[in-house]
């Protein structure tokens, strides 16, 4: 099945990239293709899949001066908006993972009429301040173990290459992803560190994706 690959520029000039495969008459929409789209693929037998990387992520636009993104994640919302009437399709479903799981759900708030069904894999909550039993958390021995080795990489961060530190940093995430630490190595295409938004991407995590959910 040929897959199709281009970008699509929103109303201020930023371009996001997409890929698209398939021509079923659903479309499923996959925020941060970049990593996931390999993995979700399969899934075009019976629809029109298309991957699309949020701003600053993965191979749309790199952004370094952030101050041009006050808006974040609700930014993405209205993106999202903006590739659905792209493509001139009337409702999409939406798959996402991670902070980005949390875009699905303001674009249906605020578009309920444009979306058919929202996917998400591990989200963020969208308040950090709440507490949540133990048994929701997922505060485990693997968590606890990323935290520590988390701790010493940020040591040496100012002596890694940054490349270097963008590997091992995404090596450390892997383990997270799995249900089996055995597998986690299974994700290494996950790993964006050649791509500039992902190689600076702890610093727009932490001023741009973070500040919106430490209510």
């Amino acid at each position: 099945m040929q897959t199709s690959e281009g970008y699509i520029t929103m109303d201020d000039g930023v371009r996001l990239f997409y890929e698209k495969v398939g021509d079923g008459e659903k479309m499923l929409l996959i925020l941060n293709g970049f990593f996931l789209f390999k993995d979700f693929k399969c899934l075009a037998d019976r629809r029109t899949l298309l991957a699309v990387d949020l701003r600053n992520r993965g191979r749309s636009d790199y952004i370094p001066d952030l101050s041009k993104m006050p808006r974040g994640v609700w930014q993405d919302a209205d993106d999202i908006d903006a590739v659905r009437r792209h493509f001139e399709v009337s409702q999409v479903d939406l798959l996402a993972h991670s902070y980005a799981g949390v875009i699905p759900i303001l674009y249906a708030m605020k578009y309920p009429a444009h979306v058919g069904r929202v996917v998400q894999i591990s989200s963020t909550q969208p308040n950090q301040s709440t507490q949540y039993s133990a048994h929701l958390t997922n505060v485990d021995g693997v968590f606890q173990e990323f935290l520590a080795n988390l701790g010493e990489l940020q040591k040496e961060r100012t002596k890694l290459p940054p490349k270097e530190f963008c590997r091992k940093f995404f090596a450390l995430l892997r383990p997270l992803y799995v249900f089996n630490p055995s597998d986690a190595d299974k994700l290494r295409h996950w790993e964006g560190c050649h791509l500039p938004t992902e190689l600076n991407f702890m610093t727009y995590w932490m001023q741009v994706v973070m500040p919106p959910f430490e209510i």
